[in-house]
């Protein structure tokens, strides 16, 4: 049986936080797509078409929840998974805290990040049962 890689797009405007966890990713086996601004970030989205986005919610441009937006006008991308990753103040537990972006919430995790639960979260919403329910991936 032949599987499709899953493509994962990271967006942060830190070279060291993109090249940690795109290693983390690719490690696990993942497709990563990087971006470190908010307009390349468009632009790859544009181009890939990603299965899943983690993304910064502090852009110096613009934030997060803006390049959410941006995202989810995309044809096809409008139950994306997202995972925000945030400096701001949030719950260093073993589970992640959430944002609310646009009258829903996605999980959220603090920098630094704590790679296990980053790549818990990552699978979660990759899951087959996350694909069949768009509930579930956000």
């Amino acid at each position: 049986m032949h599987t499709t890689t899953k493509k994962i797009l990271i967006v942060d405007d830190h070279d060291h936080i993109l090249e940690l966890v795109t290693i983390l990713l690719e490690e696990a086996g993942y497709e990563v797509i990087a971006a470190n601004s908010f307009e390349s970030a468009l632009k790859q989205i544009e181009q890939t078409k990603p299965d899943m986005a983690i993304l910064d919610y502090m852009l110096p441009e613009r934030d997060g929840s803006e390049l959410l937006q941006e995202i989810q006008l995309q044809p096809g991308l409008e139950n994306l998974p997202i995972v925000f990753l945030t400096g701001l103040a949030v719950d260093h537990g073993d589970r992640p805290s959430q944002i609310k972006a646009f009258g829903k919430f996605y999980e959220a995790l603090s920098k630094p990040i704590q790679n296990e639960l980053l790549l818990q979260l990552v699978r979660e919403k990759l899951s087959p049962e996350a694909e069949n329910d768009p509930s579930k991936a956000s």
